[in-house]
């Protein structure tokens, strides 16, 4: 990942660092960024397939902590239907939970925290009700309650179209959301999420 990205980098985002490559699972993370990244960590994968990405970002005098995440997709036989994919994400749902309850224990603290990627889970699921638990904000839902019914990823399955909402930026109430956008991605079978935050006064 870190090879094929090379070359392509806007010269403004002078800070890249590519963690977690798994070629068995497909896993790996990446973040570029603007400002510096320090205090790097790789959470090893517990329950999960992939592991999870943790940094600060730091903007001036502040730092803000960064963890990306891609939580147990669920393995899905080929052929499947609609009744046999939910029946099996519940299942993986079990895994999921644990995984973002192991990160979240890596998220404790004072800091302003960012939890984003891929939950590979729906919003009515016990996985994205976890950081709740804890305090976090769905960024895209604090300005826009209509949100949860806003897709993110898609695909077409025996000539049927399967969407749903599996990625999310998670933030602490030191952070808000300022604006958030869900931009259509042809490269890929997510959606792009553009999304602002800015530190409270």
């Amino acid at each position: 990942m870190e090879k094929g990205a090379g070359g392509h980098l806007p010269e403004s985002y002078r800070y890249s660092w590519f963690a977690g490559e798994d070629v068995e699972s497909g896993g790996g993370f990446a973040v570029i960024s603007k400002f510096p990244l320090v205090e790097k960590e790789f959470i090893p994968k517990s329950a999960g397939a992939f592991g999870a990405q943790k940094c600060g970002v730091k903007v001036g005098a502040v730092t803000i902590r960064l963890v990306n995440v891609h939580l147990n997709p669920a393995m899905l036989p080929k052929p499947f239907n609609r009744a046999s994919a939910m029946h099996l994400m519940m299942m993986n749902n079990k895994t999921q939970v644990l995984e973002i309850r192991n990160i979240l224990r890596h998220c404790e603290g004072s800091e302003p925290t960012v939890i984003a990627g891929d939950w590979n889970c729906f919003p009515s699921m016990a996985a994205y009700r976890q950081p709740a638990s804890k305090g976090f904000i769905d960024a895209h839902l604090s300005l826009d309650p209509k949100a949860k019914a806003m897709p993110t990823w898609s695909m077409t399955v025996g000539g049927e179209r399967l969407q749903a909402r599996f990625d999310h930026v998670f933030h602490n109430g030191l952070l808000e959301a300022a604006s958030f956008e869900v931009v259509p991605n042809e490269l890929s079978d997510h959606a792009l999420l553009n999304c602002v935050l800015r530190l409270k006064e």
